[in-house]
């Protein structure tokens, strides 16, 4: 397009400089200066104009940026703003929490003493009257010092959910160790352990090794369950079981 103008400039050009070639007494050279000149201020103004065009987007374009920076700093703001208040929600819900966490754990352990003392007590009611057949002497006898020392394991295996392979749930089984550190598996320990009424206890600590395993999930925000298998005679047992619907009432959570 800008060509084409300048063609029509020095159009008009050679048209000015005839019109004075043959109006005019002047000679053929000045005629053509004078078209030249005329050419020559023409594309002259058309550059001026172009120029002052030129600024003007270029103004437009520098104000365009700096209305996109200033809101680009004003959203900065306001997603820092976000995120520190996020930031202080967050700390105040963890800081809340750890300290429901600490009360439970607290009330768990004070129940656990308690149920300590109940289990010492039936240890001895169990050893002083059941009658117990001398093979199984050896596998009572562990069975009783693990329950007095506290030595109940609890082994997860876990419940996957297809096709994604997610663990969804545990199944809790235990386990009791030797002062040696062997495993004592529930196929050697059930059969005397029940002949000698002390499954009560065995499920007991089974199902506060539970909660406590329930609780660690918790902490990591894990939502994942764990399933206890408990005998019949827990489910009577006057001095346990009361106790332990109690505290699972209180922490509806777990």
């Amino acid at each position: 397009m800008t060509f084409v103008l300048f063609l029509l400039y020095a159009a008009i050009g050679g048209g000015v400089g005839y019109g004075v070639f043959t109006l005019t007494d002047v000679g053929m050279p000045l005629s053509i200066a004078a078209g030249g000149i005329a050419t020559a201020l023409l594309g002259q103004i058309h550059i001026l104009i172009k120029s002052d065009r030129s600024t003007k987007e270029i103004d437009e374009r520098i104000d365009r940026v700096e209305r996109t920076v200033r809101d680009s700093v004003e959203r900065v703001d306001v997603v820092e703003a976000r995120t520190e208040a996020v930031e202080a929600t967050i700390k105040h819900e963890l800081t809340e929490r750890r300290d429901a966490l600490v009360t439970e754990m607290k009330q768990l352990e004070s129940l656990i003493d308690r149920l300590s003392k109940s289990f010492e007590n039936k240890l001895a009611e169990t050893s002083e009257n059941a009658i117990v057949a001398p093979e199984e002497d050896a596998i009572l006898r562990d069975v009783r010092d693990a329950l007095k020392d506290g030595r109940v394991d609890l082994h997860l295996q876990p419940i996957v959910s297809l096709p994604q392979r997610r663990v969804s749930f545990y199944e809790g089984f235990t386990r009791l160790r030797r002062p040696n550190g062997s495993l004592v598996l529930p196929a050697e320990f059930l059969d005397a352990a029940r002949r000698a009424k002390l499954m009560g206890i065995i499920d007991n600590f089974t199902l506060f090794r539970c909660v406590q395993i329930v609780r660690r999930l918790a902490e990591r925000d894990r939502r994942v369950g764990v399933f206890c298998n408990i005998s019949a005679s827990s489910l009577e047992d006057s001095t346990f079981f009361p106790l332990f619907l109690e505290f699972m009432t209180e922490n509806r959570d777990l």
